[in-house]
């Protein structure tokens, strides 16, 4: 019997962190990630329309799309970031429910915007990996070499985490160390396979 489990957190979060985890345990993951990065490949269908839509300044030397200029567009613009959603997410969508009609058993999808995009309906059960912000803030700084104010403003260009532990049916802390997390994350599934 199959059941999909939505995984969702917030930037520097660790939702990777677990989601690689889940993979080494031999899991099925249906990456929304990974599928945006497909799609927006040369040829692929998302690459035509957001080349259509945004223009050749996005373009790196070998005509790929550069994800940083795209980035530099719709970071501090709403309206050019609700067009690219508009064209990705329901491509996506399309990717993702074929993807887990071709799964059995227990099947995670690792969406960021799990709920803002309506892809928990998709979802039997849903787990948001925590992190406080001063913990998610420092993580966000070190990792992408960015200041104190940018990494408030990514941070707050999404829906608040504690909004995101309301709506999720479990909650996973990543406060603290890697160990902790792979407990907690064993616990969970443990408590899962056998319907606790």
């Amino acid at each position: 019997m199959k059941k999909v489990i939505g995984l969702t957190g917030s930037i520097a979060s660790g939702k990777s962190t677990v989601s690689n985890k889940l993979k080494s345990l031999g899991y099925k993951v249906v990456d929304c990630d990974e599928i945006n990065h497909k799609l927006l490949l040369k040829g692929n269908s998302g690459y035509k329309e957001v080349l259509a839509t945004f223009g050749e300044q996005i373009l790196d030397d070998s005509s790929q799309i550069d994800r940083k200029k795209l980035g530099n567009i719709i970071f501090n613009n709403p309206n050019e970031k609700n067009k690219l959603n508009q064209i990705l997410h329901p491509l996506i969508k399309e990717v993702v429910i074929k993807e887990l009609e071709e799964c059995d058993g227990f099947v995670f999808l690792d969406c960021p915007l799990l709920f803002e995009t309506d892809f928990h309906k998709l979802c039997d059960l849903t787990i948001v990996v925590y992190v406080n912000l001063d913990t998610q803030i420092h993580r966000l700084m070190e990792r992408d070499g960015i200041t104190f104010p940018d990494a408030l403003k990514k941070i707050y260009s999404q829906m608040p985490l504690d909004k995101k532990m309301e709506l999720a049916d479990y909650v996973l802390d990543n406060c603290h160390s890697l160990n902790d997390i792979d407990w907690q994350l064993k616990q969970l599934l443990f408590r899962m396979e056998r319907g606790i």
